[in-house]
């Protein structure tokens, strides 16, 4: 007798936000030791859509929401780091490490040594 995987809510929409970021599975298994949510489940459509349905927003609109709040993130980062740049040039010295590095380019980083 198989024993049947039991399913959060959340699980569904999860499987849609990697369905359309799939690059985000690779987040995911770097932080997984990390204190913050993975980002599937904060607004991979996790516990975003589950809130906004809460509060009687219908799926559809609920999941872009989420999806454009994750995209946000995303670019507010990416800002972060080019501004961070640009200091350091100003100021003559080399530019930081990206405090918010791509997860691939991590593994392969770290594949190389």
């Amino acid at each position: 007798m198989k024993s049947r995987r039991s399913l959060s809510l959340e699980d569904v929409y999860i499987k849609k936000f990697f369905q359309k970021y799939p690059d985000s599975k690779h987040e995911d298994a770097i932080k997984i030791c990390g204190f913050d949510p993975p980002p599937a489940r904060v607004f991979g459509q996790g516990q975003r859509v589950l809130e906004l349905k809460e509060t009687g927003v219908s799926e559809e609109e609920a999941m872009a929401v989420a999806d454009m709040e994750y995209r946000l993130e995303k670019k507010a980062k990416k800002r972060a780091y080019a501004r961070l740049k640009q200091i350091a040039k100003f100021q003559g010295k080399r530019p930081p490490p990206n405090p918010y590095p791509s997860a691939i380019k991590a593994i392969q980083a770290e594949e190389r040594k």
